[in-house]
């Protein structure tokens, strides 16, 4: 993809930020980052794992 190779966007918050997923490791850590800055950098570290945010209840931070 052009756009954040090696991840793949599950979601959003309706708000501007994208739910991505990296596709390495047979799909792990999941991050929230801005649908104008969708570059790792500037990704915020949501969870470990797909499995574990949606153990926690899968919220959003504000």
């Amino acid at each position: 993809s052009l756009y954040c190779p090696g991840y793949l966007a599950i979601g959003d918050d309706s708000g501007g930020r994208a739910v991505v997923m990296a596709l390495d490791d047979h799909w792990q850590a999941l991050f929230l980052v801005d649908h104008g800055a969708m570059t790792p950098d500037c990704f915020e570290p949501l969870a470990p794992s797909l499995e574990a945010w949606l153990e926690a209840g899968p919220c959003l931070p504000e």
